[in-house]
C-alpha cells in the first residue's frame, strides 16, 4: 500500500480498518484449521463453477459476450463446458499449465486418450503465430500426447502453421470463435437433456476444428 493509504487508516480507524496484501491474506488462510480450507475451497469452486455455467448460456444466446470475457475466465467456462458434454476435464494452473490450459481425458472401449487444449483469447487484431504453434507442439511431443488443439478466439496470423513438419500437422488441430460458440450451445442442449453424442467423444472433441496443411 501507499503510505498515504496506511496513514489514513490509521487516522480514520484502526481497529476497522487492517490492511492486508496478498503475503498476508494467504498466511491468514493457511492459518485457518484444515477443515474450514477444504470447505472454503468447495464453497469457492462451487461459486466459480456456478458462474461459468451462466457464463456458458449466455455465450451460447449472445456471441458477443464472448468478447467481454477475461482469458481465464473463457479457459474455466470451456472446463465447464466440456465437463457437461461428457468429458474429464483438468483446467491448469495459470502460473504452472506447462504450454496447455486444458487437459481433456476420454475413456472409450476401455481404452484412455489425453488431449491437450491451448487457449488464446487475445484481442483483436492480435493473433497467435508460428511460435505459439511451435511451443505448443514442443508441449505435445514432450508429454508424448497424439492430438491437441490451440484454441484462438481471434484466429490465426496467415503464417501460423507454416513450416511444420507432416507429422506434426496430424498431431495439431486449429479452432476459432465457431468452435466456442458451438459448444457452448451444445452444453445448453445437453443441459436441457435433449442432445446425446451420435458419435465418439472424440470426435465431438474435434469438431470444428481444422488440420494444418
Amino acid at each position: 500500500f501507499a503510505k498515504s493509504a496506511v496513514e489514513t487508516a490509521v487516522r480514520f480507524d484502526p481497529v476497522a480498518i487492517e490492511l492486508m496484501d496478498l503475503g498476508r491474506l494467504r498466511a491468514w488462510a493457511a492459518s485457518l484449521p484444515e477443515e474450514e480450507q477444504d470447505a472454503a475451497r468447495v464453497y469457492y469452486l462451487k461459486i466459480v463453477a456456478g458462474f461459468c455455467r451462466q457464463l456458458a448460456v449466455r455465450v451460447a444466446r449472445d456471441p458477443k459476450t464472448l468478447d467481454h470475457i477475461e482469458w481465464r475466465e473463457l479457459e474455466k467456462m470451456l472446463g465447464e463446458v466440456l465437463h457437461e458434454i461428457g468429458f474429464d476435464v483438468e483446467v491448469t494452473r495459470c502460473t504452472k499449465d506447462g504450454g496447455k490450459d486444458l487437459i481433456v481425458f476420454i475413456e472409450a472401449r476401455g481404452k484412455g486418450k489425453t488431449f491437450y487444449i491451448e487457449v488464446k483469447h487475445w484481442k483483436e487484431p492480435n493473433r497467435p503465430g508460428q511460435t505459439v504453434v511451435k511451443d505448443f507442439i514442443k508441449v505435445l511431443i514432450q508429454d508424448n500426447i497424439e492430438r491437441g488443439i490451440i484454441l484462438s478466439s481471434s484466429g490465426f496470423t496467415t503464417d501460423a502453421f507454416e513450416g511444420l513438419a507432416e507429422i506434426d500437422q496430424h498431431r495439431i488441430r486449429g479452432a476459432g470463435k465457431t468452435k466456442v460458440l458451438n459448444l457452448c450451445k451444445t452444453f445448453v442442449r445437453a443441459q436441457s437433456g435433449l442432445w446425446s453424442p451420435r458419435n465418439e467423444l472424440e470426435d465431438v472433441l474435434f469438431d470444428d476444428t481444422f488440420e494444418p496443411s
